[in-house]
């Protein structure tokens, strides 16, 4: 729950320590399983995943019924 963050208007996801296969093979699984759309961007040169604006709902709801309250502030819920 701690490797992620908001951002402006939707999410990063801190893949930091996975290789960019891995990373892509996530993408992929997040597009084809659940249609969340994503971008690879690399931060000092490590892949991270950011969760477009557009899918920032549908994330959201699939993953909040297992974010602990504590963590709920990383999250765009009303």
């Amino acid at each position: 729950m701690d490797d992620g963050s908001k951002n402006n208007c939707s999410y990063y996801l801190h893949t930091e320590g996975f290789t960019i296969e891995d990373v892509n093979f996530l993408r992929s699984l997040l597009l084809d399983k659940y249609n969340i759309k994503t971008a690879l961007h690399i931060v000092r040169e490590h892949p991270t995943i950011y969760i477009s604006g557009y899918s920032r709902e549908t994330f959201t709801s699939l993953i909040l019924p297992y974010i602990c309250d504590s963590m709920k502030y990383k999250l765009w819920i009303k």
